[in-house]
């Protein structure tokens, strides 16, 4: 995401980044309130701190890895009580 755009996609509800060879979430998460449904899967991300998922909405309840290279999910991610 480029700084600048990040704070105009407040109302951004579902949102798809795979097949990005993405090695990381973006950390401009935090502006994106709105968002029920991330996918990001098919890249190449190792590891998710408990610092990025801090930075997830409340309001995701779609978040999807598939894909990836992850060796564990951070404790953080009980914190996304409406994930299904």
């Amino acid at each position: 995401f480029c700084t600048e755009l990040a704070p105009k996609l407040d109302q951004l509800q579902v949102l798809n980044l795979s097949n990005n060879f993405l090695n990381q979430l973006p950390c401009e998460m935090s502006y994106l309130v709105s968002l029920r449904e991330l996918r990001i899967d098919n890249n190449q991300i190792t590891f998710i701190s408990n610092e990025q998922l801090s930075l997830m909405p409340l309001s995701l309840t779609t978040l999807s890895l598939a894909g990836n290279h992850l060796k564990f999910i951070p404790e953080a991610i009980s914190r996304l009580t409406a994930l299904e």
